[in-house]
Order: structure tokens, then C-alpha cells, then sequence
């Protein structure tokens, strides 16, 4: 599979290869019973990310998200997004009504 990225997102990718290198990408991870099995959540996320190369450029938080079956190490789900909310109050358990 051939990936093609705009502009943007080559740019976000470059400073998240810059920061990664760096040790600048933070990383959480949580074990979590789904009723039926164990599985390993995990999230790796930047804040203030420039979204392009060009001034002004938008600063973005960057999350990606893995969930890995742990019995057989499977991965079950992989997404990445940018959002403007915090990320680590977004890691936070959401309060139950």
C-alpha cells in the first residue's frame, strides 16, 4: 500500500520524526477488562505541534491510539488524529453520570 500525504500533513509528520528523535513524544499505556479480555491501550501524543511549515501555522495536539489484545499480542485498533483539546486531560477517566 502506497501512502500519499499533503503538504500538512508531511509537515506534522516531519516534527513528529524530529520530536520522536528527541524524546520529546510522550507515551501512556493502560490495561483495561473489557468483560471479556485484557487488552493494552495505548497512546502516544504531542502538544503544540505547528500544522504546516508556513508562519502562521496552527498549533495542534497530535494523538495516536493502539489497542492491543493481550492474550496473542493482536492489535485490535490503530487511529491518529490532531485535535486543540490537551492531550493528558484527555487521558484522564471520564467521570460517570
Amino acid at each position: 500500500m502506497v501512502a500519499l500525504f499533503t503538504p500538512i500533513q508531511l509537515a506534522l509528520y516531519e516534527w513528529l520524526a524530529y520530536l520522536e528523535a528527541n524524546d520529546e513524544v510522550h507515551c501512556h499505556q493502560k490495561r483495561v477488562w473489557t468483560g471479556r479480555e485484557e487488552e493494552l491501550r495505548q497512546y502516544r501524543y504531542v502538544n503544540g505541534i505547528p500544522l504546516r511549515e508556513e508562519q502562521p501555522a496552527l498549533r495542534v495536539n497530535w494523538c495516536e491510539v493502539t489497542v492491543i489484545r493481550e492474550n496473542d499480542g493482536h492489535q485490535r485498533y490503530h487511529n491518529a488524529f490532531i485535535t486543540l483539546h490537551d492531550m493528558p486531560l484527555m487521558m484522564q477517566p471520564w467521570p460517570r453520570s
